[in-house]
């Protein structure tokens, strides 16, 4: 059985993982124009909501800052409230299912599987 989302955003995401135009990185949700799984998702969300994102350091936290609105964001590494609202799910870091078990995909990211594979993870639990 699929978890619920919105399968239009959630469709998005997982064309935007597979289609081999994102660097990945690890640990952070973007490090210069690299990300992580749950980077992308919130790189999308920032785009369709014509915000302009960029990251900084700041006291040892990664920051967004919408420059739309001038204001950050903390990034914890997770998905934003927002991103998880456009996506249509409840997790920040959400449970995929993964070779007959579930794994968080920030864990599938920094674990070192590609954009594609958990493309492919993130299809089998919502689309």
């Amino acid at each position: 059985m699929k978890k619920s989302c919105n399968v239009e955003n959630m469709t998005k995401l997982v064309e935007a993982l597979e289609s081999g135009n994102y660097k990945q990185t690890t640990g952070t949700l973007c490090n210069g124009e690299s990300f992580c799984c749950l980077g992308v998702a919130t790189y999308l969300y920032g785009k369709e909501k014509t915000y302009n994102w960029e990251t900084y350091s700041s006291g040892g936290f990664r920051l967004f800052r919408n420059l739309k609105t001038n204001t950050d964001l903390i990034e914890t590494n997770v998905l934003l409230p927002e991103v998880q609202d456009w996506l249509g799910i409840d997790q920040e870091n959400p449970e995929l299912y993964f070779e007959d078990g579930w794994i968080q995909a920030a864990t599938l990211n920094d674990e070192g599987l590609s954009f594609k594979e958990i493309a492919k993870a993130f299809r089998e639990t919502y689309l």
